[in-house]
């Protein structure tokens, strides 16, 4: 199990970032908390991984634990693309808004061995072909499926995989399943389903 580097800037944001386990007062405790947290969304994800991946866009990061272990689990040859804020305090006013930090989310991933990584932000991103992208109580929980709808299916060719938690009681697993022919239950979750999604490639 990978063991985090979480110095005290990279807290202020994961704290908040982690509504789930915000309720751990205890700085040791609540960093167990964070690695038992996601290295077991890393193990779910993995039978759905692409075999292949040059690039990978998480939308809505935060400081990017999963793509820490997406990293390790590509190597140096593949890009991680972090899509969040660049300059918010770590206050949440609304869940649909940014609150990370391009500075604190490039010492995260530096510290944590990420050495080939860009960010970008809601203001300034690009389409471009992707081979994984994915978004974990951002994009389709928090934040409305138009929001990024364009970017995701035009940054999508035949066999990218996309992976989203995506909110009960929304239509937009509906929404997407017009623009992606497979969708797979990756892990059940309260609140919202993880999904696995894809053009062409069998999940």
């Amino acid at each position: 199990m990978h063991n985090f580097i979480i110095e005290d800037g990279h807290y202020e944001y994961l704290y908040v970032q982690c509504g789930d386990i915000a309720h751990i007062p205890d700085r040791h405790n609540w960093h167990t908390a964070y690695n038992r947290r996601m290295n077991r969304l890393y193990e779910s994800l993995k039978p759905f991984l692409p075999a292949k991946c040059e690039n990978v866009l998480d939308v809505g990061s935060g400081l990017g634990g999963i793509d820490v272990l997406l990293s390790r689990h590509y190597g140096d040859q593949t890009n991680i693309e972090l899509l969040d804020g660049e300059m918010d305090c770590p206050v949440v006013k609304k869940h649909a808004e940014t609150f990370s930090n391009h500075a604190v989310m490039s010492d995260f991933l530096t510290k944590n061995g990420v050495g080939n990584f860009s960010l970008s932000s809601p203001q300034k991103y690009d389409i471009k072909p992707r081979d994984l992208i994915v978004s974990f109580s951002a994009y389709c929980f928090h934040i409305d499926v138009d929001k990024y709808l364009k970017l995701i299916t035009e940054s999508s060719h035949d066999d990218t995989v996309c992976i989203f938690r995506i909110r009960d009681g929304k239509d937009y697993l509906e929404t997407l399943k017009k623009y992606f022919q497979h969708a797979r239950v990756v892990n059940q979750q309260k609140k919202g389903d993880i999904i696995c999604l894809s053009k062409n490639t069998v999940l």
